[in-house]
């Protein structure tokens, strides 16, 4: 998987922008699978996405700590504090034309993912797969989200002001949609299956993250004695884990 990232590479330089491709109202980047196939189809695809028992997703809106949340998670189920060599972007269901390259990932599968949750593969649902979710304040989102806009322009076709970025985000004309439509979907998915999301802030994680790194590792089944986790199996600093040495 690792080699794939330079596919995904090559294949950014070989494109050009287009219109944002849409169904059900709802917009998405342009990505591989959605200019071949249409969003339509390549939604169906994600939905009927072979999931494993042993699956974690991370669902996240954009812009609101994806990168964050899928390193400390990795480093928990490999029980190592190194960065993966699976890069997170290899391993997004919307990037994936062909989900048989995840055929020979190793269980758990780490994968991720930032559409609604009425998209997510309808194994992982009925079987109750973990789901790990990460809400961001909804400013800071948006002014993330038009930052990273104005740099991967290739998918997300955006050459525009701040202002017009704005004007975007609110009326939901932006890649995925309306931040709160997304949020009101994982909060629904909450009551109806209690106890298969593990939601987490942002902003608590950077204030507390020892505390909710002790509750994700015990959600991931790894330990529950916490005496453990830090002095047995890793021996890492807390530093590891700082935002500001990751992409967000």
């Amino acid at each position: 998987m690792a080699s794939d990232l330079e596919k995904i590479k090559k294949i950014r330089e070989s494109l050009e922008p287009v219109p944002l491709p849409e169904h059900d109202g709802v917009c998405y980047p342009s990505f591989l699978p959605f200019r071949e196939k249409g969003a339509e189809q390549a939604l169906k695809d994600i939905t009927n996405f072979q999931s494993r028992v042993s699956d974690i997703m991370i669902c996240t809106y954009a812009k609101s700590g994806t990168h964050w949340i899928n390193e400390i998670t990795s480093m928990l189920i490999r029980k190592t504090a190194e960065l993966d060599n699976i890069n997170k972007a290899t391993t997004m269901l919307e990037t994936i034309s062909d989900f048989s390259v995840t055929d020979d990932l190793p269980s758990p599968r780490l994968l991720n993912t930032h559409c609604q949750f009425r998209y997510l593969p309808k194994g992982h649902i009925e079987h109750r797969g973990k789901i790990i979710h990460m809400i961001r304040n909804p400013k800071d989102t948006c002014a993330s989200y038009y930052h990273h806009s104005r740099k991967d322009n290739i998918f997300l076709s955006f050459f525009g002001t701040w202002n017009e970025f704005f004007d975007l985000w609110m009326s939901a004309k932006c890649a995925y949609g309306s931040w709160y439509t997304y949020e009101k979907g994982i909060e629904q998915a909450e009551k109806d299956y209690p106890g298969m999301i593990f939601t987490c802030s942002y902003e608590e994680m950077k204030k507390k993250n020892v505390q909710h790194i002790v509750i994700l590792h015990v959600l991931l089944s790894r330990h529950h004695c916490i005496c453990q986790l830090f002095d047995e199996d890793y021996g890492w600093s807390m530093d590891r884990f700082d935002i500001t040495s990751q992409n967000r």
